[in-house]
């Protein structure tokens, strides 16, 4: 999602960050981005996000809001910013997210491909009974959706039953 505004855009990516548009990664286009890691996500640390931004500004006023205590118990953190101060809350990650995060970002082009093959294998084991609703991206698809539709509703019930048999047979 991009969002346009007088003062700037912001790429806001919510699925994962490995996706690439026009030669950017998602969450890289326009002057901030807003990275999601929530547990559902492909890669995830639990919960939380990121705020990338190459702007000073954005960056002055992301980290007063972040936290706005900084001068108050760590040392001064604030000495340089030009921003005028307000207030804002605290928001802190751990050690451990921050580096299972960083090890997920150095394995995303793998995770992306694994994904991609698998959804591959599902496509080819049931392209005889379904039909599937073209990607729009199917280079930038990350693997996790198959969508698929049928001719008629007893199609859709049928491979229902045959999914629900394979399942119950397990």
């Amino acid at each position: 999602m991009k969002i346009s505004h007088p003062s700037g855009q912001i790429s806001h990516q919510t699925r994962n960050t490995a996706l690439i548009f026009a030669g950017k990664r998602l969450g890289t286009i326009g002057e901030a981005g807003a990275l999601n890691f929530n547990y559902y996500k492909i890669i995830t640390a639990g919960e939380g996000g990121a705020l990338l931004t190459d702007d000073k500004t954005i960056f002055e006023r992301a980290l007063i809001y972040h936290d706005s205590s900084a001068v108050a118990y760590f040392g001064d953190h604030l000495s340089g910013v030009e921003t005028e101060l307000f207030c804002g809350n605290e928001y802190r990650t751990n050690g451990i997210s921050a580096a299972i995060l960083r090890e997920q970002l150095k394995r995303m082009d793998g995770i992306l491909s694994d994904l991609r093959t698998n959804k591959k294998y599902v496509m080819d084991a049931i392209c005889d009974v379904c039909e599937f609703v073209p990607s729009n991206d199917i280079e930038g698809d990350y693997g996790t959706t198959i969508a698929i539709s049928f001719d008629s509703a007893d199609k859709a019930a049928k491979f229902a039953v045959a999914v629900a048999i394979e399942e119950a047979s397990k």
